[in-house]
């Protein structure tokens, strides 16, 4: 089942439409997860899923690694300043790291499990799903 391409947005200016597609997935990530890891296990995932990816998305460098919330309205603010290929790029690395760590938690079996309604990121034609896998 492909992702909804939230970048064709009506409402939303084409420069804005990664960075709320990405924040989007975070957001659905976090509902999907915090019934079983509940916020903190869910906020411990995003901040070390922000810092690995901050390795190759410099950027991300901004987000605080001390904050014990998904602090989603400053992963949009950082991710609205950048040209749509570098969010797509972000989106992707985003969902092969935290599929990784989950995997790493609870296996891989549990991981597409807690997962299976959360979709990748899709921007400007471009999809981490196959992460998801």
């Amino acid at each position: 089942m492909p992702a909804p391409d939230f970048s064709q947005s009506a409402s939303v200016p084409v420069g804005q439409a990664g960075a709320v597609a990405v924040v989007g997935w975070w957001q659905t990530v976090s509902d999907a997860l915090a019934p079983v890891l509940g916020s903190r296990g869910v906020a411990a995932l995003y901040i070390r899923s922000v810092h690995l990816a901050s390795a190759s998305h410099p950027f991300l460098v901004g987000i605080d690694a001390t904050n014990t919330k998904v602090d989603l309205p400053a992963l949009q603010a950082l991710l609205i300043q950048q040209p749509e290929s570098v969010i797509a790029a972000a989106g992707a690395t985003f969902a092969a790291i935290l599929t990784s760590l989950l995997e790493g938690l609870v296996g891989p079996s549990l991981t597409r499990r807690l997962l299976r309604d959360v979709q990748a990121p899709l921007i400007s034609g471009s999809t981490a799903q196959d992460h998801l896998r």
